[in-house]
């Protein structure tokens, strides 16, 4: 079920991603967004702030671009964790096994 789960969110992650380029949007492609996830949600909340204080007509039309529904896919569906485990993974492993990140990350509240 979470393989599953993780297949499709790759799938959606990079439809989005692609959905990006097309509209001429610079993002990260689904790996180095996870990679630097940390930063990449703290980017994300403070675009939300904004969007959000701005007039609702703006801020209906910014959520209906590419870049916002690629970033809001990314930052609901991989827990906060997931990246520092996938990094960590990456860096310090040959083999990578993204259901067993995605299950110690929906477990842990903090690593280093």
């Amino acid at each position: 079920m979470i393989k599953r789960k993780l297949e499709y969110n790759i799938k959606i992650s990079h439809e989005l991603y692609n959905q990006c380029l097309k509209d001429n949007f610079t993002v990260d492609d689904p790996s180095k967004w996870l990679f630097n996830q940390e930063y990449n949600i703290k980017d994300w909340i403070n675009y939300k702030d904004i969007i959000d204080s701005l007039p609702e007509f703006v801020k209906n039309d910014l959520m209906e671009k590419s870049f916002y529904k690629y970033n809001e896919f990314m930052y609901i569906n991989y827990p906060y964790n997931y990246g520092k485990l996938y990094k960590k993974a990456f860096i310090y492993s040959d083999k990578v096994d993204i259901v067993d990140i995605y299950i110690k990350s929906n477990e842990i509240i903090d690593i280093e």
